[in-house]
């Protein structure tokens, strides 16, 4: 990259002499730019790091008087505590699985397509706007998958094993269907593991054994 970058300055030198103050102008805003991106891409990846620091400091009962924060609770007192949580989770879910409908095509690419005079240049424009559209889905699912990992994984996860380390040896028997907490996968998986809490929930007794 320092190279092509090298090579482009050498090709345009006449120009850059012509015009310095426009050059280092453009250098500035693009390196600001640029640093800005980097920036909130490492904060969102320090963010999920501290919520994963989080879960494990919760279910390892650190700065807690007991094993986790919710071992000193009743079993009617912890399904509260998980309906509750259940609450905002859903609510984030309903928000998060909104598909992104596909961008209207607008009219300048249309007089694009029109204009066109050639398969290849009609294949090269329907090929941008595809492109735009997958980038578009891909920061969708991204940001949907910080949110999760940053605001709701840890708590998600302690309360299933707290629930879980409650229930009667026969009903633990029943939980063992595999339903991922650590990434989303599937194509439904807040739902999952809203579905998979409400039936632990269901399984937990009346008063803790």
């Amino acid at each position: 990259m320092a190279l092509e970058f090298a090579e482009w300055i050498q090709r345009e030198w006449k120009v850059i002499t012509k015009a310095p103050f426009t050059f280092v102008t453009f250098c500035l805003i693009a390196g600001g730019v640029g640093f800005a991106i980097s920036a909130w891409h490492y904060s969102e990846r320090i963010s999920i790091l501290e919520s994963r620091i989080s879960e494990q400091a919760e279910r390892l009962g650190i700065n807690t008087p007991d094993k986790t924060a919710y071992s000193r609770l009743t079993n009617q007192e912890l399904k509260q505590s998980v309906e509750e949580f259940l609450k905002k989770f859903n609510e984030f879910a309903a928000r998060a699985d909104r598909t992104p409908q596909p961008t209207v095509v607008d009219e300048q690419e249309r007089q694009e397509l029109l204009r066109a005079k050639t398969d290849e240049d009609r294949r090269a424009i329907s090929r941008r706007y595809w492109e735009q559209e997958g980038a578009r889905y891909e920061a969708w699912i991204n940001q949907r998958t910080v949110e999760y990992q940053r605001d709701y994984r840890a708590q998600a996860v302690v309360l299933r094993d707290e629930m879980k380390r409650r229930l009667p040896p026969d009903e633990k028997e029943k939980t063992e269907r595999s339903v991922s907490y650590d990434f989303l996968a599937g194509p439904s998986p807040l739902q999952d593991i809203a579905a998979d809490l409400q039936r632990l929930v269901r399984l937990l007794p009346e008063k803790q054994h």
